[in-house]
């Protein structure tokens, strides 16, 4: 499920065209929002990095990756 997710988080980054984009992953306990900052801004810790191949929805229900 996780690199599901992260394939389609790669496929709507701006690292769309590379090969494989690595995607940073933590619990949602450790995301915060940045105080001050704009939409959408947000800090985090405890992640791992994964790497993936930026996949749109389209293919990932193809593969059986989606329901």
């Amino acid at each position: 499920t996780v690199e599901t997710a992260a394939a389609l988080a790669g496929w709507y980054s701006a690292a769309r065209q590379s090969g494989t984009v690595e995607v940073d992953v933590a619990r949602r306990r450790h995301v915060r929002k940045i105080s001050g900052a704009g939409p959408g801004m947000v800090t985090y810790r405890n992640e791992r990095t994964i790497a993936v191949a930026p996949r749109d929805e389209r293919a990932l229900r193809e593969g059986g990756r989606l329901v």
